[in-house]
């Protein structure tokens, strides 16, 4: 997280200077043309008519990897060849990144795209330009779930594009445990308990020691790390069926705390889940100490398996399974891009920015791989990474876009690891979008003393402290004195 944000005061000094779409016509006010089609069309080939196309963008970004040291004006010059437009990227420190935004808002001195990890403020206050009348002109963007690219709405409008699907954990399984023990990989909740058991009783490690536990994870109460004890349930605030909900107040919350409780009190949970950090886990999982881990996808997909065999040995293998029946895993809000009011021409930096990084051809190509000659190169007919050109040695990642969760699922010529691509499959088809919480004063001032109270309720389940009935009376009540229906009230507003 980049930090609590606090711009209210910010942003209405940016409503002082008259920056609001009255001031400058607001995407609803001019004509939109229709996207142009997946390949982009060369600098030099006529404009389409309707959008005027900018001199130049500017965008501040934070996760932006082609410093000016790794190629940056290579890559202006590719993205100027291809658009007829000129870019500047500034990208402040990441640590003072969310403190650096709020002055250029309250300045006035305003990109033409800028990345945002919280939306909410920015459009409660009209700092943002609504998008959905451009994407619905997108031949781009109609290609794009639309539940992902909804991820950032804010009481139904997108006023940002994510850079990507959000990414999301899966459960990793010790399969040579399975494989000791006899045990196939478990597809329901009862099949997991009893690999859990044998995990923890049955010497999955064959070393004549009782120094083994079935999970470990580093919340009682975080979402993605417990799905497979919350199956169709969550302890979270979430969007269900048109309206948002407290996940810890609805009927099947009841069985999973029923089901979380057994197996901790059962010994087959990591006794020290309160105080994990994600460090610690790692360790257990590596350490030849733990069979069941629910971690992030991606790289880490490979990360858990060579990990594993290069601190205990080849044999050993690791494997994300699917989500239990009845369950699934979780994906988390992304971040997005979007476009200050203040701007000119919203027309013409959705086109040749927005879009043209989504296109799913030489846009989205650069601006998730880099330039043809400094970050890839070609032999023959096989694609290859260059090193950094400021670090010798060190493989150039992505320059902007996510290589594993593209928004837009394109025919990317770099071909993943399969180990990662099944642990991504596991958690597109299983999976379910979070969405951003929406605005509430509520929230503001008691939501963190909500998240403790969860906290404690469910720690003193698990410790037998408190029946799972009495847990969940304590926490309606109070979170009741916390204003909880208030939140819901403005959450759904």
């Amino acid at each position: 997280m980049k930090g609590t944000m606090k711009i209210a005061a910010l942003i209405f000094a940016l409503l002082l200077v008259g920056l609001t779409a009255a001031a400058r016509g607001g995407p609803e006010e001019e004509e939109v043309a229709a996207a142009e089609p997946a390949n982009p069309a060369p600098a030099d080939a006529v404009q389409e008519p309707g959008v005027e196309k900018p001199e130049k963008i500017t965008a501040v970004l934070d996760i932006w990897h082609v410093s000016e040291e790794a190629g940056q004006s290579y890559f202006y010059d590719a993205y100027e060849e291809l658009t007829g437009v000129e870019l500047e990227v500034i990208q402040p420190p990441h640590a003072e990144y969310q403190t650096k935004v709020n002055l250029l808002f309250a300045s006035g001195d305003f990109p033409d795209i800028v990345e945002l990890e919280d939306i909410r403020e920015f459009v409660n206050h009209g700092a943002l330009v609504l998008l959905d009348p451009y994407i619905a002109e997108s031949e781009v963007f109609q290609r794009v779930d639309e539940q992902v690219l909804g991820a950032l709405q804010v009481k139904g409008n997108i006023f940002a594009i994510p850079t990507a699907r959000g990414s999301g954990t899966v459960t990793y399984v010790r399969k040579d445990w399975l494989d000791a023990l006899g045990k196939d990989i478990p597809s329901t909740y009862d099949e997991f308990y009893d690999v859990l058991w044998a995990f923890a009783y049955e010497d999955p490690d064959g070393n004549g020691e009782d120094d083994t536990v079935g999970l470990t994870a580093q919340s009682v109460t975080f979402d993605m790390y417990l799905r497979p004890f919350l199956l169709d349930a969550t302890f979270d605030f979430v969007y269900q069926n048109g309206k948002w909900i407290d996940g810890l107040t609805q009927p099947n919350a009841k069985a999973a705390l029923e089901r979380f409780a057994r197996a901790y009190q059962d010994g087959l949970i990591d006794q020290e889940i309160f105080t994990n950090g994600s460090s610690a886990c790692r360790s257990k999982f590596f350490g030849n100490k733990v069979g069941v881990f629910t971690y992030w996808t991606g790289n880490w997909a490979v990360a858990m398996d060579e990990k594993a065999k290069e601190q205990m040995g080849e044999d050993v293998e690791v494997v994300p399974i699917p989500a239990l029946e009845g369950g699934h895993y979780t994906s988390r809000v992304p971040v997005g891009n979007g476009i200050p009011m203040a701007c000119e021409n919203p027309a013409g930096v959705f086109k040749y920015f927005l879009e043209f990084m989504h296109d799913g051809a030489e846009g989205q190509m650069l601006f998730t791989h880099g330039v043809e000659g400094i970050h890839w190169n070609k032999d023959g007919g096989e694609y290859l990474k260059m090193e950094y050109m400021n670090k010798p040695g060190i493989t150039f990642t992505n320059a902007y876009l996510d290589i594993d969760l593209p928004l837009y699922p394109w025919g990317d010529p770099f071909e993943l690891d399969p180990r990662i691509t099944y642990a991504l499959e596991l958690l597109t088809d299983n999976g379910a979008q979070m969405l951003m919480l929406p605005s509430s004063a509520q929230y503001n001032e008691t939501g963190a003393d909500i998240t403790t109270l969860k906290d404690e309720v469910v720690a003193k389940v698990l410790l037998g402290e408190l029946t799972v009935e009495q847990g969940l009376e304590r926490y309606e009540s109070e979170a009741a004195e916390l204003g909880l229906e208030q939140i819901l009230t403005e959450f759904n507003m």
